[in-house]
């Protein structure tokens, strides 16, 4: 049965009535008459290929974005491979999946037009801090295994939010949560990021951090491929675990962050532990510690054995007499010792006192020898010191006598 549209200023006062298929045949037929055989160029942003063989994407450009299917058939006619952000041409007829009432472009051959341009800034950036090192594991932190206090980074709305608080909640009731929402998802989500985690870091003092969104196309994911967020990432004291989109989703977030997990769940499981193992944990922590205090006692009780069989202890009078006796002989020695030093001292001063005083030219003088001297004061040891006429002195023990030099003769040889 045809349905036909009719003007409505013919029949404004009588609406046709429609069931939901109805309507959405007779736009569906609209639709393919108008929109048959042409071509929509666009970026693929989500790729995924049924178990029926049928490919199913999404085409966008920066505005808009429309769902694509390429049958089974059709996809093997093609004999190529495309990716989440190629730019291409389809080929093809729009129509109306009648069954939801959404908008579906039929692509029946496609062209490649090249990396789109999400996919190329993706890849530029990806090379960029990689080069910076922003990537190196030197620089990630461990995520420690025991975890009281947890943030997550995340948007209020959506099943993310809950489901990680449900699993961690399941496993961990001894976790503190909290949860800083942000915008997950336009213009103003990158700069909500970054700005969240800086905040955290600033003035909160957590174990990890969770950055977690549920999955979605490269342009709803695209705020984690944002540099400022790769940095503030980096930047971050406080462990991060980046939990974006699904399993075969991959985000700058992720490459810089300390840990990926695959998807939001994941990252719940690694920040919370079974309550069963913790118990376990905690049955062999304290086996542990009263194994090492038994040793410690031990170690001391035998110190304190040894001690107390000692003399010192079980005698001490005897111990004291023992001592006694020992300074008693010490004291013996160092005399000796001490009287040995200072005799040996003596005797070396006494020699060097007498030869001192054989030096000693006064005692020359009281043997009766006498010094020569000039009117200087000059000590004359040769008949050349002196001259015929000279006044010159003779000194003696007693006193010095004043002679004149009347004349001079050599020794005979």
């Amino acid at each position: 049965m045809a349905y036909f549209y009719r003007p409505f200023f013919l029949y404004i006062s009588m609406p046709v009535k429609f069931t939901v298929s109805q309507i959405n045949n007779n736009i569906d037929n609209l639709i393919r008459q108008r929109f048959s055989n042409i071509i929509i160029e666009g970026e693929i942003s989500s790729f995924n290929i049924s178990p029926s063989g049928h490919s199913y994407f999404t085409l966008k450009d920066e505005k808009s974005e429309i769902s694509c299917v390429i049958f089974k058939g059709d996809l093997q006619k093609l004999n190529k491979s495309f990716k989440v952000g190629d730019y291409i041409h389809c080929i093809g007829s729009l129509g109306l999946y009648t069954p939801k009432g959404q908008f579906q472009f039929r692509v029946l051959n496609i062209k490649s037009d090249g990396l789109g341009v999400f996919w190329e800034n993706f890849q530029k950036l990806k090379l960029k801090l990689s080069k910076e090192g922003l990537f190196d594991d030197i620089h990630k932190s461990a995520i420690p295994k025991y975890i009281k206090k947890i943030c997550i980074i995340t948007s209020l709305n959506g099943v993310v939010k809950d489901d990680l608080i449900k699993i961690i909640r399941s496993r961990a009731t001894y976790q503190n949560i909290k949860i800083f929402p942000v915008t997950v998802q336009g213009i103003r989500a990158a700069n909500s990021i970054s700005h969240s985690i800086k905040h955290i870091n600033e003035y909160y003092n957590f174990d990890v951090l969770i950055i977690a969104r549920g999955g979605g196309s490269i342009e709803d994911l695209w705020p984690f491929n944002e540099e400022i967020v790769a940095r503030s990432i980096f930047e971050s004291r406080i462990p991060i675990i980046s939990a974006v989109g699904h399993e075969t989703d991959y985000t700058i977030a992720d490459f810089v962050s300390d840990k990926r997990a695959s998807t939001p769940s994941e990252a719940a499981e690694i920040v919370s532990i079974n309550q069963q193992e913790a118990l376990i944990y905690l049955d062999e922590l304290f086996s542990r510690i009263d194994l090492s205090i038994n040793n410690i006692f031990d170690k001391n009780r035998t110190i304190l054995e040894d001690l107390s069989n000692r003399k010192v202890i079980t005698d001490p009078n005897e111990s004291i007499l023992i001592l006694r006796e020992k300074i008693h002989e010490l004291y013996k020695y160092l005399n000796v010792y001490l009287d040995g030093k200072i005799n040996k001292i003596e005797s070396s001063l006494n020699l060097f006192q007498a030869t001192l005083n054989g030096l000693n030219p006064y005692n020359v003088l009281n043997r009766g020898y006498s010094f020569l001297l000039n009117n200087k004061n000059e000590n004359i040891s040769s008949i050349n010191d002196v001259n015929t006429g000279d006044k010159i002195y003779s000194l003696h023990s007693d006193g010095k006598l004043k002679l004149e030099v009347y004349g001079k003769a050599k020794k005979d040889k």
